[in-house]
């Protein structure tokens, strides 16, 4: 296998039916040094999320992905819960696992404007870019799938600008 792998362990947008705009929320064990360790790492924040969700009375029903599916606030929740079982299975976010998201702004995409669906949140492809950009520096997010419509190629220059200082 090929190192880092993603894992899939929160679902939001069409692939769940919770209220979490974004699709895909995945963990790479970038610092995994073999594929078994990469699957233990992965595992271990896996039952890490279920336990926490659980504690804190949220769904472990899973999406159409595989992903836990809980209602939360918001998607900047899902990624505290997703650093928070990061840190509770003893792995530190950034240095041993990253986090990586399918954006899948194509499905919100309206007359040039970024409507989330669930959150009733609009956007302008500057304002996406800025949300995006933030996530990304607050939490080690290591790679982004579909930040912006396909077609949107004056977002795509906006975001490439706003998180080419990442690495």
């Amino acid at each position: 296998c090929a190192l880092p792998i993603l894992m899939n362990i929160m679902n939001g947008g069409a692939h769940a039916g919770n209220n979490l705009d974004i699709q895909e929320f995945m963990i790479a064990p970038v610092g995994a040094k073999s594929c078994a360790e990469a699957m233990k790492m992965s595992t271990e924040i896996v039952w890490c999320l279920r336990s926490i969700l659980n504690k804190d009375g949220l769904s472990v029903s899973v999406g159409d992905e595989g992903g836990f599916a809980p209602d939360l606030a918001s998607d900047e929740e899902a990624l505290k819960y997703i650093a928070r079982a990061v840190k509770e299975a003893g792995y530190t976010l950034g240095r041993d696992i990253k986090i990586a998201l399918d954006i899948a702004a194509s499905e919100w995409f309206e007359n040039g404007i970024y409507r989330l669906p669930k959150r009733k949140i609009s956007y302008t492809a500057d304002g996406l870019a800025d949300y995006i950009a933030g996530l990304a520096e607050k939490y080690e997010i290591y790679s982004i799938e579909d930040p912006m419509s396909e077609n949107d190629w004056e977002g795509f220059a906006k975001i490439t600008s706003k998180l080419s200082h990442l690495q």
